[in-house]
């Protein structure tokens, strides 16, 4: 048995099997049904709110008040829910080129300027998942920020970092990284994003440091990643960066476990190249 205790096969998601436009059409119904559900909900509950009120049932009427605006709160967390499951498509299928495509449909019909923003992001991403860092860096910067500080910001600032690494600009890379450790200090530590924000300060930052000076600190690290990663794409991320980090500093026998473990399929097109790069220096 090798040194780390390896993850099964990760889910993959409801898109999987997929085409883009079947992709597409399956989260625009639902997306939809869930409006309707909701309007027809707001609806009933204020006819409810107006009988109340010809009855000078203030009580009631204030709660129907309240429970519409509950409505409201709950639709817009529903599709957030949604989103994320279709971001999946990235982050547990690693299949960028067809969350792509649907993401680019989706921003011709998106009207509002934060989720054309979002869109815009998560595109970029997809485009570096793609192996296209040039057109990422571009996309990035055409996304107008409200604020820096939040979620965002956050991410934009780390994907431009990660982009600029693969491009070979080290000094832009390291303006993103500084980026990052101001964010790090401004993010109050009950923010949601606090916890997120510093595990990806250290991965940035451990990406950037030449790798044969890697210790067994950031071993710990990459390993721990692995293990609890929310996605496979995450958890692919860690496992190809510590078999890097085997080969380096422990010999090939580990590295070639870590690269070769059959759970690590499927990778997105970025992965499968830096997968083929260790292989080959295995050879």
């Amino acid at each position: 048995m090798g040194k780390y205790q390896l993850r099964g096969v990760d889910a993959r998601t409801r898109y999987a099997d997929m085409t883009a436009d079947a992709c597409s059409r399956a989260y625009a119904a639902d997306i939809l049904r869930g409006r309707l559900l909701s309007i027809a909900g707001v609806v009933a509950i204020g006819v409810l709110s107006i009988v109340a009120a010809s009855f000078s049932n203030w009580f009631f009427y204030a709660i129907g008040i309240f429970a519409i605006g509950l409505v409201v709160v709950l639709f817009r967390k529903w599709t957030t829910t949604k989103y994320t499951e279709l971001m999946g498509i990235l982050t547990h299928d690693c299949d960028p080129e067809k969350l792509r495509l649907v993401l680019e449909r989706s921003l011709r019909g998106a009207k509002r300027a934060r989720s054309k923003a979002v869109l815009e992001d998560d595109i970029a991403t997809c485009e570096y998942y793609c192996g296209e860092p040039e057109s990422a860096l571009a996309r990035l910067a055409g996304v107008e920020l409200r604020d820096k500080h939040d979620k965002l910001g956050i991410r934009k600032t780390s994907l431009e970092l990660l982009c600029r690494y693969a491009l070979g600009d080290a000094a832009g890379a390291k303006q993103a990284l500084a980026e990052l450790k101001a964010l790090r200090s401004q993010v109050p530590s009950s923010s949601a994003w606090a916890v997120p924000l510093e595990t990806m300060y250290e991965s940035d930052k451990e990406l950037l440091r030449p790798h044969d000076q890697w210790t067994r600190k950031d071993a710990e690290r990459m390993y721990k990643r692995l293990t609890y990663a929310e996605n496979h794409l995450n958890r692919a991320s860690a496992q190809l960066r510590l078999a890097e980090y085997e080969l380096l500093h422990r010999g090939t026998d580990e590295a070639r476990r870590l690269l070769e473990d059959p759970a690590l399929e499927p990778l997105c097109p970025r992965d499968q190249a830096e997968r083929a790069r260790l292989l080959a220096r295995l050879a």
